[in-house]
């Protein structure tokens, strides 16, 4: 699916990263919808699993502002 689509539009790192971001949507749904009647699923406590989650936070800010970049270069 991705060559079809990078066949006629070139910026293959926008489609790799549109997949990304659909996969992200869809687990997502998939995890609220497993664990709707879980609360306790949810919380997060002041240990390792909160300093992942912030790291993987700040490694996916360093993407976005990567693409910017690229999408501005680009564009101009």
């Amino acid at each position: 699916m991705q060559a079809i689509v990078l066949k006629s539009y070139p910026m293959g790192l926008i489609v790799t990263f549109l997949v990304c971001i659909v996969g992200v949507v869809e687990g997502t749904v998939i995890a609220v919808v497993m664990e709707w009647n879980n609360p306790s699923v949810w919380s997060i406590h002041f240990d390792f699993q909160l300093l992942a989650i912030l790291y993987a936070v700040s490694i996916i800010y360093q993407e976005v502002l990567i693409l910017i970049k690229i999408i501005i270069i680009t564009i101009t």
